[in-house]
């Protein structure tokens, strides 16, 4: 299967001056490019969709029932295997907002399924096994967080997933155990695709609902909306008749305008991304004064804020499980390191401050942790969900 490429561009063409002329938005095909990757991982998806059918929504699968559908789901696990050895990347393809990606049900379904397999894995003893699934598992959710806003979430749910479920199996781990985790995630981290690529790839679905508001408007069919958004697309229906029915030759720059906000709001997130996350400057909360769009730049065109919390925190999670094994392992022949290590690189580093996780040791017990969203050091105090106020791994010895 081809990935595409895509870029959003307006095109106005030749019009009599009389006419009402509106810009395309929608991002249009310049080429097509393969990526075995992105092949593999859509081949998984359908497959597990298909044989997995009646338990992709059942809350709870066990027992016998889970034993068959990893038996079934086998196939599928070793072709995401498959795509994580391959060449090329996640392929991106811009959706509507009310439209998903056909690999959604098949890919929740594969993160379940890989968490099950490594808490098999580690009831069986068999840490070796555990460990090759969880690092597989880790760089598909990498992957998926080089797509848009929802694929990046799906790709943090995963990686949240896997971690869990070898966490229980650390404190019995040998030395060179230790060091495959850490070595096999410093090599991840160092493919991740960078957050302004999420964000670029987010505002393309921003632009795409806003090609899906103008058509709405221009045929004054609004059922779409209507059906999909049931009483939250009052006022915003109410808002596009109203254009329609006051100031019509406004009605193209109205939609620019909305195209341009997208824009802007991308551009200020990927400088917001670019600081440590408590340092950030809350994203400014436009009014409807001179902004007659305001109804729809609301809706459709905040999908990308609320993205930057699942990838901070799963890249100070992994990087702190990346230090807890470096650690550990030395801590084995009875004296945990006094100090971080150079050879860490940049996975010292806490992405909630920019300055490296808050460190202490004596003899051979160590504390690492993150100042999480707040910033603020709290003697690595954290709550049930090891979330707040300080961040931790969540693992209980």
């Amino acid at each position: 299967m081809a990935g595409t490429l895509f870029l959003a561009i307006g095109q106005t063409g030749c019009k009599s001056k009389s006419e009402v002329v509106f810009d395309d938005f929608a991002p249009i095909l310049l080429a097509a490019q393969k990526s075995t990757k992105a092949e593999f991982y859509t081949e998984a998806a359908l497959e597990a969709a298909s044989v997995g059918a009646d338990d992709i929504f059942r809350p709870n699968v066990v027992g016998t029932r889970r034993a068959a559908l990893l038996k079934n789901l086998a196939p599928a696990m070793r072709k995401i295997a498959q795509g994580t050895q391959s060449e090329g990347s996640f392929v991106f393809t811009p959706t509507g907002p009310f439209d998903s990606r056909r690999e959604y049900p098949g890919w929740s379904l594969l993160s379940r399924s890989f968490a099950w397999k490594i808490e098999d894995a580690v009831r069986a003893k068999d840490f070796g096994a555990a460990i090759q699934i969880f690092l597989t598992a880790t760089q598909f959710g990498f992957d998926l967080c080089g797509g848009g806003a929802i694929d990046a979430s799906m790709g943090a749910t995963v990686i949240n997933r896997v971690r869990k479920a070898l966490l229980p199996c650390l404190p019995e781990l040998n030395p060179g155990q230790l060091g495959s985790i850490r070595s096999g995630l410093a090599a991840i981290l160092s493919r991740r695709p960078d957050t302004a690529r999420m964000l670029k790839n987010e505002e393309q679905n921003m632009l795409m609902a806003v090609q899906m508001v103008q058509d709405a408007y221009r045929k004054q069919s609004f059922a779409q909306l209507e059906t999909s958004m049931q009483s939250g697309s009052k006022g915003l229906i109410e808002a596009l008749k109203t254009l329609k029915n006051e100031k019509p030759e406004t009605a193209p720059d109205y939609f620019r305008a909305l195209a341009r906000e997208a824009r802007t709001e991308t551009n200020e997130l990927i400088a917001r991304a670019k600081e440590p996350a408590s340092r950030r400057t809350p994203m400014p909360e436009l009014k409807a004064a001179g902004r007659p769009w305001w109804v729809v730049a609301r809706t459709f065109l905040r999908t990308g804020r609320s993205a930057l919390g699942p990838q901070d925190e799963v890249l100070a999670r992994t990087r702190l499980l990346i230090v807890w094994c470096w650690a550990r392992a030395q801590a084995s022949s009875g004296s945990a390191p006094t100090a971080l290590a150079k050879e860490l690189g940049d996975n010292t580093m806490d992405p909630y401050t920019g300055s490296a996780f808050p460190y202490r040791a004596s003899g051979s017990e160590f504390e690492v942790y993150s100042l999480g969203a707040d910033g603020r050091d709290n003697g690595g105090e954290s709550n049930e969900s090891h979330s707040e106020p300080d961040l931790t791994l969540e693992i209980e010895e």
